[in-house]
């Protein structure tokens, strides 16, 4: 009957489009509404049967099947369930979708509820080499079971053992690695058991690998750490933040150790091998390190034993303690005190106290007891008392003389005698290294009254040697230290009175071939270093009638050749100063003052000059006479200012003189220009002289009169260059090297070429220009320090003076050169200075720049 009903139903479906159809009721509620023959107690026929098929038709369905269902029945391709045709892919869909993985069965029912697994019947297993991986939202690998080798890691997917933990923080994760919270007896219990097989191989109960970068201040990286929060209420329960138990030592081959710290790191911060700090308030005993040895075996037994290499670096203390408390123990024996640098040759320290006064004496077999000093005489006793010295660091003190290589110390109170065979230094002075104060060598000290004389260091050397370096004084300097160092240095102060003098020469002999006072010899210093002879210097305090920095004085001397005052040779790579003098007051100082003839020239011998012997009369310029002797004369003698008074032409001999030079007219003859062959022989049929303008023709040449101006031919000091230029206020300079000298105030610029926006003199004809320029500080440097003083031309250095300031007072420089400009060029000063806040003084008296064309 049901067949029946639903052919008839699906009959009467075809003919009714928009019907509704009910299958097993008479109220349908949609288009097709089936209902199960009881809803509480349905047969097992009631359902709907979806076409089945072993495989998807070979031609897909089109658009008008889309959301075709069908099932499939697991004999053939698909798997088994239901799928439904989804045109817009072109693909046969599974009802169950795509939900066959844990994190959609986590999410299934709503995103994040979470699924719990009661395991009642059987563990969660998971098969497989792959095993078990958890990610976080801060690592990866955050826990893995490795199904292939037994191993579980944290934080890595390859763990080097049983269970491997690492860490990856940079010091800004605050959670432990691992941290246990537990009631039991053990945090961690580990039991190694098994066999251990491999050579020189590690049984590990805990083992710790840390390759992480500690990059914060304060930052601590612990291989292994304990934290003890907890609390005791017993008085016999002890708190053991490590402990090593070791039971059963007979069944272990090797070295046992309760503790065992190897490091072999490079870096250079302190190392410790056992590191203890105890700052607990409690009043028990407190033990930095506290070793207790009980056991029965023959073995040698250290409570602390210290072995360092004699190779590696550093100082050794193979024990250092520090107690600076007045009542407390650097170091506390009970029990016998060797001592000595070797296992052998040592000496035991008294078992006992002595009495007092006694002494420590060994008995040369190594012991060491406390025994009464002997009454022996002693001809030294400790200072400030009448007792004999007993200990080799005793200041001592004897009131007799004292002769070291003599029986007698011939009336001296110390006398040493020395045999150069033997030795070759009598007396050596060694000071050991220091890095403050002051240390002395040799020390004398005398108060002398009366007419007293007095030699506090008198050497005396005799004997005929033919040495090249016999030194009654040798001062020998090494060392790198850059502070200054001094040879000789003598200081008169406090109220001393008469003549005093630094270093007095004295040669008495006629024996003596060549006598130096002072020789200095420069071979090897720095290139960059400024080396001086003789240095002289007076301050600003000094008060005196007469100052001299070098003084010579010749009386009634018998010289066979020459004698001079000061001698100088100079010749060297550099620019060379004979002699070099400034003196900063041209209006009442001299750089050079000579009382006597004067010769001046580049040679030794030959064309040299005398400059003249008095002053001339006011306009006179100095003249010389061609012999060597220069003398004043009237300025329209023989000067270069002299009009020309005649110039003509006489056949053809030209003629022309100067007024008042006291020469004949010079002549030339212009007969040359004649060849004599009737084409070029024409005569000069004009030649004259109007004004400056030289006129001059050839007769029948159809040319005009060639005229020459010989207005050049004067010399106009209208014409030429003349500035002076200072500095209008202070300037600081900047420290940074060379810097530009701006200089604001014009004194003297008959050209107009000074540019005071731009500092600088622009040349407006070419010629060669004189340049002076003097420069002094208000200030000056407190350390030695390079200063110097340039010109630069268009920009660039051309000529500077650049030396160092060694002592203090006020920096002056000084720069004269000549220079060739052409028109347009320009000069600027620069100032050298590395010292920041150096002061350039602007007193024109000082400080002044000048240029002028001379030619």
């Amino acid at each position: 009957m049901k067949t029946m009903r639903l052919t008839c139903l699906v009959l009467l479906g075809s003919f009714i489009s928009f019907a509704q159809v009910g299958v097993g009721n008479t109220d349908p509620k949609s288009t097709l509404d089936i209902s199960a023959s009881n809803t509480s107690s349905p047969t097992n026929e009631d359902g709907i049967l979806i076409p089945r098929i072993d495989n998807f038709p070979t031609i897909n369905p089109t658009a008008d099947q889309d959301g075709m269902m069908v099932f499939a029945t697991g004999n053939g391709t698909p798997t088994k369930g239901f799928y439904y045709w989804d045109n817009g892919s072109a693909t046969w869909v599974s009802i169950l979708g795509t939900k066959n993985t844990l994190d959609e069965a986590y999410d299934e029912g709503g995103t994040g509820l979470g699924r719990i697994i009661t395991a009642d019947s059987g563990p969660v297993e998971i098969q497989g080499g792959d095993g078990f991986l958890v990610d976080s939202q801060n690592f990866n690998n955050l826990f893995y079971v490795r199904g292939n080798n037994d191993r579980i890691g944290f934080n890595t997917v390859n763990p080097n053992s049983m269970i491997d933990i690492q860490s990856t923080g940079n010091g800004s994760v605050t959670n432990p690695v691992m941290e246990l919270n537990t009631l039991s007896e053990d945090g961690i219990h580990i039991n190694l058991t098994g066999n251990n097989s491999i050579s020189n191989g590690n049984m590990d109960g805990i083992y710790v690998v840390d390759n992480g970068s500690a990059s914060g201040s304060g930052t601590r990286t612990k291989a292994f750490g304990a934290r003890m929060n907890g609390s005791s209420t017993q008085t016999n329960h002890d708190v053991r933040v490590y402990e090593a138990q070791i039971t059963n030592a007979s069944n272990y081959i090797g070295n046992v150790y309760g503790f065992y710290s190897l490091n072999l790191s490079t870096n250079n911060g302190q190392q410790y091998g056992v590191s203890s700090s105890i700052s607990n308030s409690g009043n028990g005993t407190h033990y930095g390190t506290y070793n207790s040895l009980t056991g029965s075996g023959s073995g040698n037994k250290y409570g602390v034993y210290s072995n360092i290499n004699s190779s590696a670096g550093g100082t050794h203390y193979g024990v250092y303690s520090y107690t600076p408390s007045l009542t407390g123990y650097a170091g506390y024996f009970i029990g016998r005190t060797s001592l000595g640098n070797a296992p052998t040759n040592r000496y035991l320290m008294p078992a006992a106290d002595g009495t007092s006064g006694q002494v420590m004496t060994t008995d040369g077999a190594g012991n060491v007891t406390f025994q009464d000093i002997s009454s022996e005489d002693s001809d030294w006793h400790i200072q400030g008392s009448a007792s004999s010295p007993t200990s080799i660091n005793d200041n001592i003190f004897t009131q007799g003389n004292v002769a070291i290589g003599n029986t007698s110390s011939s009336g001296k109170t110390f006398y040493v005698e020395t045999n150069p065979s033997i030795n070759s230094t009598s007396i050596s002075n060694v000071l050991t290294p220091v890095s403050t104060g002051l240390v002395k060598g040799i020390e004398n000290s005398a108060i002398l009254n009366g007419t007293t004389n007095a030699y506090l260091l008198s050497n005396s050397i005799g004997g005929n040697s033919n040495g090249s370096s016999i030194q009654a004084i040798r001062n020998s300097f090494s060392g790198s230290g850059s502070g200054t160092k001094t040879g000789m240095y003598n200081f008169f102060t406090f109220g001393f009175s008469g003549t005093a003098r630094g270093i007095v020469n004295y040669f008495d002999n006629t024996g003596i071939d060549g006598a130096t006072g002072i020789t200095n010899t420069f071979d090897t210093t720095n290139p960059s270093s400024y080396n001086t002879g003789v240095y002289n210097q007076a301050f600003s305090t000094h008060s005196s009638s007469y100052l001299y920095g070098n003084r010579t004085l010749f009386s009634g001397a018998s010289v066979s050749n020459e004698a001079y005052g000061t001698y100088n040779v100079v010749s060297t790579t550099g620019t060379d100063y004979g002699v070099y003098s400034r003196a900063d007051n041209n209006s009442t100082d001299y750089a050079a003052f000579f009382s006597g003839r004067v010769s001046v020239g580049n040679d030794p011998a030959l064309n040299r000059y005398f400059l003249p012997g008095n002053d001339g009369t006011a306009g006179q310029v100095m003249t010389t006479d061609g012999a060597g002797n220069v003398s004043f004369q009237d300025a329209t003698v023989n000067t270069d200012n002299q009009a020309i008074d005649n110039i003509a032409l006489v056949g053809t001999v030209l003629g022309i003189s100067l007024d008042n030079d006291g020469v004949a007219p010079a002549t030339v003859d212009l007969s040359s220009l004649q060849d004599g062959t009737g084409t070029d022989d024409q005569q000069i049929d004009t030649f004259g002289l109007v004004g400056n303008t030289l006129g001059l023709s050839i007769e029948d040449d159809g040319q005009p009169v060639q005229t020459v101006n010989l207005n050049n031919l004067s010399f106009n000091v209208n014409n030429f260059s003349l500035l002076v230029v200072y500095r209008s206020l202070v300037w600081t300079h900047g420290g940074t090297g060379y810097e530009k000298l701006p200089l604001d105030f014009v004194a003297i610029d008959t050209q107009s070429e000074f540019n005071t926006p731009n500092n600088r003199f622009i040349a407006n004809t070419t010629g060669y220009y004189q340049i002076n320029a003097t420069l002094k500080t208000v200030n000056w440097p407190s350390v030695p320090s390079d200063i110097g003083l340039a010109v630069y031309k268009n920009g660039t250095l051309f000529k500077e003076v650049l030396y160092r300031h060694e002592l203090a007072g006020q920096v002056s420089r000084n720069l004269n050169c000549l220079v060739q400009l052409n028109t347009s060029d320009y000069i600027e000063f620069y100032i050298y200075s590395t010292i920041n806040g150096l002061l350039m003084d602007n007193n024109p008296s000082r400080s002044w720049f000048e240029i002028q064309r001379i030619r």
